[in-house]
Order: structure tokens, then C-alpha cells, then sequence
């Protein structure tokens, strides 16, 4: 059966659109989960320190208020650390050119070409060059959402496959469309 491509635009994603992108991302995925844990954490270490009041020569009371912030903080801060580290990568690579292809029942994302990187060798000294990532085909009926920002659009499946199309260069009827992605 042959599919109806409505859309089919390569695009690149600037630095900027990217970290804003997966910002929003961790907003709606990683963040609440963070912080709920991190929440715990505060309730028991306030648990401790009134066990700690109640009973001043309870030292193990104060090594788990110091555990339990700790691990409150970790959960505040880890987040932050991920996104820093996945800009930093992603800025690494250069501009790589995507090309995106919606369609009736599936969008699919792909490299088209890598941003140039350093030589890479085999064995016996051959230049080797590094394959194309495989397209990756989001289908609709697999929970595929489409969440807009100011400058980018996200197409997120599942909690942890995520996409970020950048709104620049994509006219407003093709934006229409990617904002009505699995929708019928």
C-alpha cells in the first residue's frame, strides 16, 4: 500500500533550538518524576531532623538528613547535568542535515548527511567513513505526541525517544502540519 507523503523537508538544528527543545522536553518528562522524588528526599530529611531534635544523640539521625539532602539535591541537579552534557555533544557534531517525511500513519526522521568528522582508520590503516544512522520511522498509533514551542516542535514517542524540529524554514502551511501529526 503506498503511503500519502503530505511533507518531506531537510532541515539542520542551530545549537540554540536544540537546547531549548530538549529543555521543554525534560519539562514534560524528566522534571516531574525529578521532583517528586526530590520531595521525598525533604520529607524524610525533616523526619530525621525532628527524630534528631527529639533525641540529640541519635547520630544516625544526622548522617541520614545529610544522606537525604544530598540525594534531593542529586535529583534537583542531575537533570541540569544531563542537558548541559547532550548540548555539548550535540554542538560537537557540527550541523548535520535531517530530513523529515510525514505521511497518513507514520513521520519519519533520518540523517542525510553527517557534519564532517575527523578521519577514522581501520586495521590496516584504511580510511574508514561512519554509516548514516538508520531512519527512524515514529508511527502514530505507537503514542506519538507532538508538542510546540516558540522555535521548535517536539515529537516525542514513548518517555524517551524524542525529535526536535526547529520551526525555522518551514513555511506556515508545513508547520500546520507537523502540528497536526496523528491526528485525523
Amino acid at each position: 500500500m503506498e503511503e500519502n507523503i503530505k511533507l518531506e523537508k531537510e532541515y539542520k538544528i542551530p545549537v540554540e533550538v536544540f537546547r531549548e527543545g530538549y529543555k521543554a522536553y525534560q519539562k514534560k518528562k524528566v522534571m516531574p518524576k525529578s521532583t517528586v522524588i526530590a520531595v521525598i528526599f525533604l520529607i524524610l530529611a525533616a523526619n530525621f531532623v525532628y527524630g534528631a531534635v527529639k533525641a540529640p544523640d541519635n547520630y544516625l539521625a544526622y548522617l541520614l538528613i545529610f544522606v537525604c539532602l544530598f540525594m534531593a539535591v542529586r535529583q534537583w541537579y542531575n537533570p541540569r547535568k544531563a542537558r548541559r552534557s547532550y548540548v555539548e555533544s550535540f554542538a560537537e557534531m557540527g550541523e548535520p542535515v535531517y530530513r523529515l517525511s510525514v505521511a497518513d500513519t507514520y513521520a519519519e526522521i533520518a540523517t542525510v548527511s553527517a557534519a564532517p568528522v575527523v578521519e577514522a582508520f581501520d586495521s590496516e590503516g584504511n580510511t574508514v567513513e561512519d554509516p548514516l544512522p538508520v531512519p527512524q520511522r515514529l508511527e502514530y498509533s505507537a503514542g506519538l505526541s507532538v508538542q510546540e514551542g516558540d522555535t521548535f516542535f517536539l515529537l516525542i514517542s514513548g518517555d524517551s525517544m524524542v525529535y526536535i524540529v526547529p520551526k525555522e524554514g518551514f513555511t506556515s502551511a508545513e508547520q500546520e502540519i507537523l502540528r497536526n501529526i496523528g491526528k485525523k
